[in-house]
């Protein structure tokens, strides 16, 4: 049996003190670089999803572009086809105001055809519109 004050006693002590001391240490610098690793993998996370989310930004920005592009032709295209009605309109009310279109009794007799009946009132419809539209166009 020995005692403690032996050498022997206190190289072992010493020993078991510096295995101890040098797993602390192998244990700190593996957390260390746990932790230094994690972090360089959350930064990598970070920066794909900040590139995934500038990439869905740019996406539907040019989505909203187009969207506003093709409203705003509808909006051209409404406001052309109101402006055809319009005058559509205005010479269907020339053309019942004026005296000078075909009798109503003459158009709807039976010597005419319904083709030469819808063809001639086209052919009138289609001559009082482009006056009508060359007057709007000469007073614009």
């Amino acid at each position: 049996m020995m005692l403690h004050g032996e050498p022997s006693f206190l190289v072992r002590s010493h020993a078991i003190f510096l295995v101890a001391g040098v797993g602390f240490a192998v244990l700190h610098s593996v957390q260390a670089e746990r932790s230094a690793y994690e972090t360089f993998q959350a930064q990598e996370r970070l920066e794909r999803e900040k590139a995934l989310t500038q990439g869905l930004l740019q996406d539907i920005t040019s989505m909203r572009q187009e969207r506003l592009n093709w409203l705003e032709n509808l909006a051209r295209f409404l406001r052309h086809e109101l402006k055809n009605q319009m005058v559509a309109m205005s010479t269907s009310i020339d053309l019942a105001q004026s005296g000078d279109s075909l009798d109503a009794n003459r158009i709807y007799s039976t010597e005419h055809s319904e083709a030469s009946i819808a063809c001639a009132g086209w052919c009138r419809l289609q001559r009082r519109r482009r006056a009508s539209r060359q007057h709007w166009l000469s007073t614009r």
